[in-house]
């Protein structure tokens, strides 16, 4: 693995609809998730209600020792697609960033909103000076950007390419 020794975050792409289930049997299994969610608010039959939506759709976090760790398990796991891999490796997530997120959680692992978010004014992230404020300013206003927006984030983050994008999202 090289620089990434010791307990290290790592990046799970889940089946579709199934963060909270990956999470659950990683858990089961001895790993440490994170799984981020954010308020959102559903509209429908002119009925408006608000529920935990995955901040990272089909993305969730898990914590192993790459070397230790007999993480290959974590691919065959209900719930759970694969890791995110650059070649036979999974990508550690760089130091900092998922204590930066569970910073932004409150203890349901859900994203605080409102006037800390740090958008700009159109609610978007310059994404140009968020990287130059290092990860927390890519993850300051994450929450108000939408699900695809998210996602290239993340990756960018991960310094990984981002799945191919489908007709119906991506996968």
């Amino acid at each position: 693995m090289g620089e990434a020794t010791g307990r290290c975050w790592f990046c799970v792409h889940t089946r579709r609809g199934m963060e909270r289930i990956a999470a659950l049997n990683l858990g089961r299994q001895g790993f440490a998730t994170f799984f981020p969610q954010h308020r959102k608010t559903i509209r429908h039959a002119r009925k408006e209600s608000d529920r935990d939506a995955p901040l990272f759709n089909g993305y969730i976090f898990v914590r192993f020792d790459p070397v230790a760790d007999r993480w290959q398990l974590a691919n065959s796991t209900a719930g759970v697609k694969s890791l995110v891999m650059q070649g036979p490796t999974p990508v550690p997530v760089p130091p900092g960033v998922v204590d930066e997120l569970r910073a932004r959680c409150d203890a349901q692992s859900s994203m605080k909103s409102g006037n800390d978010a740090g958008a700009g004014d159109d609610g978007r992230v310059d994404e140009r000076a968020a990287i130059d404020a290092g990860h927390a300013g890519l993850l300051k206003g994450v929450v108000e950007l939408d699900d695809q927006d998210r996602l290239e984030v993340l990756f960018g983050i991960l310094h990984s390419p981002q799945p191919q994008r489908l007709a119906g999202g991506v996968r």
